[in-house]
């Protein structure tokens, strides 16, 4: 029964907290940490990603258009280490 199930809703600022509790407060100074979040934005409205990161927001923009960060893409096992994450380490 579907009706038992209540819509999530999401928010940038979730993954900025999960990024924030493993890497630090100064998580913009890890590349990795930094390529994480903009790599999550492109699931988010432009106005909530500039609400949430203003600072990185034309990164972010970059890769959501062109699927690049100052012209370079991922590499392509990227989403392993955006996962990583959630490691317990």
């Amino acid at each position: 029964m579907r009706d038992e199930f209540q819509p999530t809703q999401l928010s940038l600022q979730d993954t900025v907290s999960c990024v924030e509790q493993k890497y630090g407060e100064c998580w913009r100074n890890t590349p990795e940490a930094k390529c994480i979040v903009i790599w999550a934005s492109r699931s988010f409205l432009d106005d909530h990603v500039k609400e949430i990161v203003p600072d990185l927001y034309d990164l972010c923009m970059e890769y959501k258009t062109n699927g690049t960060i100052n012209g370079h893409q991922f590499p392509g096992n990227f989403y392993m280490i955006a996962f990583s994450l959630f490691d317990k380490d």
